[in-house]
């Protein structure tokens, strides 16, 4: 039986009734999952586990999301890489690409990079050491973009840890507005040996709390590897 929904535009619009039948099928079917991507709690929902021994990285990620990855993650003139993205709305539909969980990848041992210039002088250089060095480097990187109304959420940023290994991180929270709407961004930053990590939560400020659980979730399971990548 046709939803309510449906049958209000079906019956106030002059539909054929092939238009009626295929939106009474997405109003059953597309629309609610679309809702349930975003709301519901990680117990309610099936996780798939993404794999990537080239970054030596794996994690959980909703079913209902979508998966955008890239072949060539590097630029020649560019040492951050996108990895993967996992897009929050279940198809591919006309919106914000940033919406969703990204994880990029930072090499910290570049010429160009002033941490390779630390290993120069100082040898070894801890973990927590190259994740402080990483983190002024990016987010410095994020005051010359000058994203417009850029605020800096000091209350919910600072060190954190990730995953099942318990691996000291640093997050960084920040509000700004794009071309379409104001988004609240929470980046999560790890390093491993000589590669950095940033996993980047990106949502409309309204709707940014209802898929945290998801992403807590995601965040608990990552994990780190030796890599293929050099």
């Amino acid at each position: 039986m046709p939803s309510q929904k449906s049958s209000l535009l079906c019956g106030s619009l002059d539909f054929s009734m092939f238009s009626c039948l295929m939106i009474t099928l997405l109003t059953i079917t597309v629309f609610p999952q679309l809702v349930a991507a975003q709301t519901l709690m990680p117990e309610q929902m099936n996780f798939a586990t993404y794999d990537n021994p080239e970054f030596g990285i794996t994690i959980q990620y909703p079913l209902l999301w979508y998966k955008i990855v890239k072949e060539n993650y590097y630029s020649d003139n560019d040492d951050n890489g996108f990895i993967i993205l996992f897009q929050i709305k279940p198809l591919k539909v006309a919106g914000n690409d940033e919406i969703g969980v990204s994880i990029l990848s930072h090499r910290l041992d570049t010429p160009k990079n002033f941490l390779n210039q630390f290993q120069i002088l100082d040898g070894i250089i801890s973990q927590r050491a190259l994740l402080k060095g990483f983190t002024i480097t990016h987010f410095t990187s994020l005051l010359t973009k000058k994203l417009p109304e850029f605020v800096y959420v000091k209350g919910e940023s600072g060190e954190t840890t990730i995953g099942a290994d318990n691996n000291t991180a640093q997050k960084i929270v920040y509000t700004y507005r794009d071309q379409r709407e104001h988004l609240k961004v929470m980046e999560i930053l790890v390093v491993n040996g000589r590669q950095g990590y940033v996993i980047r939560y990106a949502q409309d400020t309204t709707k940014f709390s209802d898929s945290l659980p998801l992403v807590k979730k995601m965040l608990d399971s990552f994990r780190m590897y030796n890599s293929t990548h050099r």
